[in-house]
This record gives C-alpha cells, structure tokens and sequence, in this order.
C-alpha cells in the first residue's frame, strides 16, 4: 500500500493564496524528491513572507545559482545573511559586488551598499572589517574597520 505525500500542486495551491505557513511545509516535505533550485525558489518566498530569516541561506543560495542569478534584490538579500547570521563580511561583500553589477542603482537605493567601493581599500590599508549591526527587517547594517 502506498502511503500519501505532498506534491508540488498542494504547496502551489497554499503558495497561490499567501498561506505561506502550509506552503513551506509542504515545500519542505517534498524538497527532497525535487531537484533544487525550483522548490527552493518557492521554500526562500515563504520563508522570506514569514519573516524566517534564519536558516534561509541555503535555499536562497540555490535560489540564485545560475542561470537564475541576474536577480540583484536576491543578492542583496544574500550578503545580509551571510553578514547576520555566517558573520562572513567577504562573503557578504561578494554577493553585494554581484547585486551592484546588475543594478548599480543599488547603491543610491541602499545607502550601506556604498562600503562595497571603499571595502577593497581599507583591507589593502590593513584595515579589519567588524560588523556593528544587521537589521534584516529593513536591510539596514553597518560595517565598521578599525
């Protein structure tokens, strides 16, 4: 007898009327029978609408692996988890270098983004990158060197 698992089309059906709660789960519980990054794009949306930021690096990083990577609020994003929760300045840094070669607005958008032109610099000078603060709720943060 074979018993009953989710399928796409039952996260799709909770996905399609913002029950992002019952999307996820049954995301998740399929994610293991469907190849990254599809079911992921969708698990990061929820997630993303939840509110759940922790343990959404993996999933955004298959969100945005090639070729669905010309996506810069996606890389964006990715740089402030890397800075929040891996506290990983460069790789914080090279996603927002991604972010700001396909938008270079970005940095006007997002005053803090602006550190990406100076970081290579004081790293030359012999500088150390130190994180202050991460607000992920409104993308704010600020990187320090001393």
């Amino acid at each position: 007898m074979e018993t009953w698992r989710p399928t796409l089309d039952e996260g799709m059906a909770f996905f399609q009327q913002d029950r992002w709660q019952e999307a996820l789960e049954k995301f998740l519980a399929i994610r293991d029978r469907l190849a990254p990054p599809g079911v992921d794009v969708h698990i990061f949306l929820c997630m993303k609408n939840l509110g759940r930021w922790e343990g959404m690096i993996p999933y955004l990083e298959a969100t945005v692996a090639p070729p669905n990577d010309r996506n810069p609020e996606l890389w964006r994003i990715l740089g402030l988890l890397y800075l929040n929760y891996e506290r990983d300045v460069e790789k914080s840094f090279a996603a927002w270098k991604r972010a700001l070669e396909l938008d270079p607005s970005m940095g006007t958008k997002y005053q803090g983004l602006q550190v990406v032109y100076m970081h290579d610099s004081m790293i030359a000078a012999g500088m150390k990158p130190r994180i202050d603060f991460v607000d992920l709720a409104t993308g704010n943060f600020s990187v320090g060197y001393g």
